[in-house]
């Protein structure tokens, strides 16, 4: 019979898992609530609110990873190596950092201008 070879033990990576499955479905209700909202300040608030947790849940996914695997942070993207190889992906924590920064410019260009 055949017995699947795991480098890391499921029961260390299921955690991982549900952690990516609710930045998943954070994901799609950002999506969901960009499609709907106005931009106004309420709207520009709880989108705002979403992707913080989006961002939160991301980064500890990756630093559950990096118990595995080594990560690098580069612009926009993150570089995991591990014995078997790379891989590289989208930083979505710092894509939604900038698409933060450019929801709220106006008022970030505002305040600078003020202060």
């Amino acid at each position: 019979m055949f017995k699947p070879y795991y480098i890391v033990p499921t029961s260390m990576i299921d955690p991982i898992y549900l952690l990516e499955q609710a930045a998943c479905i954070l994901l799609i209700i950002l999506i969901g609530l960009l499609a709907l909202l106005d931009l106004n300040k309420k709207g520009k608030t709880i989108i705002t609110a979403v992707s913080v947790a989006i961002i939160v849940v991301h980064y500890i996914i990756l630093y559950k990873v990096t118990l595995f695997e080594k990560i690098t942070i580069l612009p926009l993207i993150f570089l995991e190596q591990s014995s078997h190889g790379e891989a590289f992906a989208i930083d979505y924590g710092q894509l939604l950092i900038l698409t933060n920064i450019v929801l709220w410019r106006k008022e970030i260009i505002t305040r600078l201008h003020k202060g």
